[in-house]
């Protein structure tokens, strides 16, 4: 069935705003990527790759391994959104709007992995960094907590709408 002309042309921006999400955020996380270890290198005075390789921990250095994975999810989250986008025209609108939670969610995980050393409590002889709750919280002004639970929000707000719609239609 084809789609309305104002339907194409909402696709299209939709899929020219995904397209310069996905491009912004892959630079940012490829950034990051890139800078992290050589700033942790010069901001912690080590001496070496090797006390570098020690000095970060695991979940930083996934994301920095990765931040190509990162970024490469971005593009791949819009071309699945332009694929549902032609399969179900009437929901382009939150299909769009899900797309973009999910590439927020993307680069929400890197920069978490990126900054995990800001919610890890103290090292001690016997443990070293853990995740700290209170930390989490406190992190950059409770960054991470805030924009999960907006990102969190509105994927629900947008599948409570859909829900609520399609069983609208039904009692049609």
């Amino acid at each position: 069935m084809e789609a309305p002309p104002h339907q194409r042309s909402l696709q299209r921006i939709a899929l020219l705003v995904l397209s310069g999400s996905a491009m912004i955020s892959s630079y940012l996380v490829l950034v990051i990527g890139l800078v992290l270890p050589h700033f942790i290198f010069k901001t912690y005075g080590l001496k070496s790759a090797a006390d570098l390789d020690i000095f970060m921990l695991p979940h930083t250095k996934f994301a920095v391994k990765y931040s190509w994975g990162f970024a490469m999810a971005t593009f791949v989250i819009c071309l699945g959104a332009g694929i549902f986008f032609r399969r179900y025209t009437l929901r382009t609108l939150e299909l769009f709007i899900l797309a973009l939670c999910a590439q927020a969610f993307v680069v929400w995980v890197a920069m978490f992995c990126y900054f995990y050393d800001g919610v890890t409590g103290g090292m001690s002889m016997h443990h070293g960094p853990e995740f700290n709750i209170h930390q989490f919280f406190n992190c950059a002004f409770g960054f991470f907590p805030v924009t999960l639970c907006l990102i969190i929000a509105l994927v629900g707000a947008v599948i409570f709408h859909m829900r609520r719609s399609q069983s609208g239609h039904e009692g049609n």
